[in-house]
C-alpha cells in the first residue's frame, strides 16, 4: 500500500506520506504503552478529538465515567456550507444521470470528480434532492458543464457541447473546499501537501483535473481525478475507510 501510494503522489507527496507513515508508527507505539499502564485510548472518539487531548474523557476523569455517561446524543447530518454543491453527500434517495456530449467520448465529471466514464453514458445511484453539476472535458475543446437537481427516482438527461469558442480556463485557478469523515486528514494536490488539515479551501487548477489525496492515520488513502469549475461552489467529500 505504501508502495502504491508513493507511486501515486510523485517525490514531493512521497516524502509527505512516508514521513505522515512513520509519525502513525510512532503513535501506535505510544498508544501501546499507554494501553499497558491501564489508561484508557480514546483513539478517535468525538471527545478526544474536540478537547484536543488524546485520551481525555468528558469530565477529566478516567474511563469509568464514560460508562456511566450513558449513550452518546444522535449524529446530526452533517452541515456543509451553503450553496455549495458537495461531492460524496448524502441525498434523499437516489436518481440516475444520461450524459451525452458534441462530441463523443467525452470524460465526465460528476461534482467535480471523475466517473471514469466518457460519453454517452448512464450515472447511476446519484443522491437525490441534491443541486449536482455534471462536466464534460474533451482534450482540446473547452470544456462544457451544466447544473441540475435531481428529483428521488428520477431519470434526468445532460446534452453538452464542448467547444473551442469561449474564454480559456487555462491559468485560472478556483477555491475548492475539502471535508473527510472524520475530520483532521491531511490534504495532497498533484503531490503538493497542504498545511492545514480537513476542513480546507484550496486552490485547483481549472484547466485540467487533478489528483487529490487525502490522508489520515489508520484509514485507506482516498485518491480521486477532481476538476474546479468556474463560478461553482465546490466542497469534495472523502468518507475514508479503516485499514
Amino acid at each position: 500500500m505504501v508502495a502504491a501510494v508513493a507511486a501515486l503522489l510523485g517525490a514531493t507527496g512521497a516524502g509527505f506520506f512516508l514521513r505522515h507513515r512513520m509519525a502513525t508508527v510512532e503513535s501506535q507505539a505510544v498508544d501501546a504503552s499507554t494501553a499497558a499502564s491501564g489508561l484508557v485510548d480514546a483513539g478517535e472518539s468525538p471527545a478526544a478529538l474536540d478537547s484536543g487531548t488524546a485520551g481525555a474523557t468528558p469530565d477529566g476523569g478516567t474511563g469509568a465515567a464514560l460508562a456511566d455517561a450513558g449513550p452518546p446524543p444522535a449524529e446530526e447530518p452533517r452541515p456543509f456550507p451553503p450553496g455549495n454543491i458537495v461531492a460524496y453527500a448524502d441525498g434523499e434517495g437516489l436518481g440516475t444521470i444520461r450524459v451525452k456530449s458534441t462530441p463523443a467520448k467525452a470524460a465526465i465529471f460528476l461534482d467535480g470528480v471523475s466517473t471514469g466514464q466518457v460519453t454517452p453514458a448512464v450515472l447511476t445511484r446519484v443522491a437525490a434532492g441534491r443541486d449536482h453539476v455534471v462536466l464534460v472535458d474533451k482534450e482540446g475543446l473547452n470544456p462544457a458543464f451544466a447544473r441540475l437537481k435531481l428529483a428521488k427516482n428520477e431519470t434526468a438527461e445532460v446534452k453538452l457541447s464542448p467547444t473551442k469558442r469561449g474564454k480559456s480556463w487555462a491559468g485560472r485557478t478556483i477555491k475548492v473546499r475539502v471535508e473527510s469523515e472524520p475530520p483532521g486528514a491531511s490534504v495532497v494536490l498533484d503531490g503538493s501537501p497542504f498545511k492545514q488539515l480537513t476542513p480546507v479551501a484550496i486552490t485547483v487548477p481549472a484547466g485540467k483535473a487533478s489528483m487529490l489525496v487525502v490522508i489520515r492515520d489508520g484509514y485507506a488513502p482516498w485518491v480521486r481525478n477532481v476538476r474546479s469549475v468556474p463560478d461553482v461552489q465546490l466542497t469534495i467529500f472523502a468518507r475514508l475507510k479503516k485499514q
